[in-house]
């Protein structure tokens, strides 16, 4: 199968993708910020129960037309609120269970294997649409404050990326599949794979929010070319793994950790390891090295444009996106997912609280240009953090583009840190 070959069948309709209208430019210095807070939650409670309570009053006291539709409308409202709120959980908090490639794409590689839109589909699918692009390309909805020029410069060097990776995977083949119980009960799983059986070097790779372990490959074999094994969880309520809310780093930390002794347990107690997570995977190793009971095996925190608290994430979400008030809808949508089994309050994914308690050195990347997780939540995280630390900013670099609007930067960046770390 090589790119050089035509086939000009055409390929399966690009599958369709809701994204939210996000910030034209990047937050920068955290003006957007407010302070996680259920208030909405309780003032809307205390006004309901004062509206019901005074409809129920006057109706005693003289005619109750007026107070009934008074109180009807009020109810009206209320139950509006929970909706949509209820609605926001499904949409954005609830499992993930996509399969990289379609039925009809998988038909359409079969037929067609040398087609080139047939490799693109059989390369996202191995190494992560993250770093292939194929359609839907997730990068895409991320580049409103970069510049053409800068989206082109990064497609150039992605396209680098890609034939490297390829041709590192081809190479290695697959990952050998492996399970762990979270502390929940949930069944985790991930992908292992160990390049060099003599290296005491193991990096735990953590994907994004609805992403794949996949497109951890966009960094994987940079870090085996340094002597790492590779594990590549699926996080919690994504692809194989166990449970069905998506927490946004509240349990995925902990998960982490479970990960880590596993290593531990598995490799021996002689092994160095080295935690890299992008977007809700790098709030996921935040949060996992400021746990009292990380395995001390674990050398060094690597986070790219990972956010400061997840309550901040969803703001501008609802503001830009959806045309709706954050509170009281967001202050619901912390209660309803912190009442499902597995689910988790959001007002209480605070990375940023978590890396004052760090217990590994932390490395935190950020791409200027990124309108998902503003840039300022790197300067919080870096801020907060009381170990060794580094912040590193990169100009023209949307949501977890930084690797690939300069790449060797980026990893000159990341392995200098390392340095005698691991």
């Amino acid at each position: 199968m090589t790119d050089e070959t035509r086939d000009t069948t055409p390929a399966p309709q690009p599958r369709k993708t809701a994204v939210p209208p996000l910030p034209k430019t990047a937050d920068m210095d955290g003006s957007s910020w407010v302070k996680p807070t259920d208030i909405g939650l309780k003032v809307s409670m205390v006004l309901y129960i004062a509206a019901i309570a005074t409809c129920s009053m006057l109706a005693v006291m003289g005619d109750t037309t007026d107070e009934v539709i008074l109180g009807t409308v009020a109810s009206v409202i209320f139950v509006a609120l929970w909706a949509v709120a209820w609605l926001f959980v499904k949409g954005f908090l609830a499992e993930f269970r996509a399969e990289p490639l379609t039925a009809e794409e998988r038909a359409y590689v079969s037929e067609h294997p040398t087609a080139p839109d047939a490799v693109r589909l059989v390369r996202s699918e191995k190494i992560g649409r993250l770093l292939v692009g194929a359609p839907p390309d997730p990068m895409s909805a991320f580049t409103s404050a970069m510049s053409e020029e800068e989206i082109e410069r990064i497609c150039a060097f992605r396209d680098e990326e890609v034939k490297s990776t390829w041709a590192w995977y081809e190479k290695t083949g697959d990952p050998q599949v492996v399970h762990v119980t979270a502390e929940d009960g949930s069944t985790l799983t991930a992908h292992a794979l160990r390049v060099d059986p003599k290296s005491k070097r193991w990096l735990l790779l953590v994907h994004g929010y609805k992403g794949t372990w996949t497109e951890c490959y966009v960094y994987a074999h940079h870090y085996a070319e340094h002597g790492y094994n590779i594990l590549m969880p699926e996080q919690r309520a994504h692809a194989t793994s166990g449970g069905k809310w998506i927490c946004m780093g509240g349990r995925e930390g902990r998960d982490m950790v479970v990960w880590a002794k596993w290593l531990v347990q598995t490799y021996g107690k002689n092994i160095r390891i080295v935690m890299h997570g992008h977007s809700m995977g790098a709030a996921a190793v935040c949060i996992a090295c400021g746990e009292k009971d990380l395995p001390p095996q674990v050398r060094a925190t690597v986070e790219d444009c990972g956010y400061s608290d997840a309550w901040n994430v969803f703001v501008p979400v609802m503001h830009k996106g959806l045309r709706l008030p954050a509170h009281p809808i967001l202050d619901f949508v912390s209660f309803l997912a912190s009442r499902q089994e597995g689910g988790c309050v959001l007002t209480e994914v605070d990375v940023a609280g978590a890396v004052s308690h760090a217990r590994t050195p932390l490395l935190v990347m950020h791409g200027e240009a990124d309108t998902f997780v503003p840039p300022y939540m790197a300067r919080r995280i870096y801020d907060a953090c009381s170990t060794k630390k580094r912040l590193d900013y990169f100009p023209g670099a949307g949501h977890c583009q930084a690797c690939l609007s300069d790449p060797k930067r980026y990893f000159s960046e990341v392995f200098d840190f390392l340095g005698k770390l691991v």
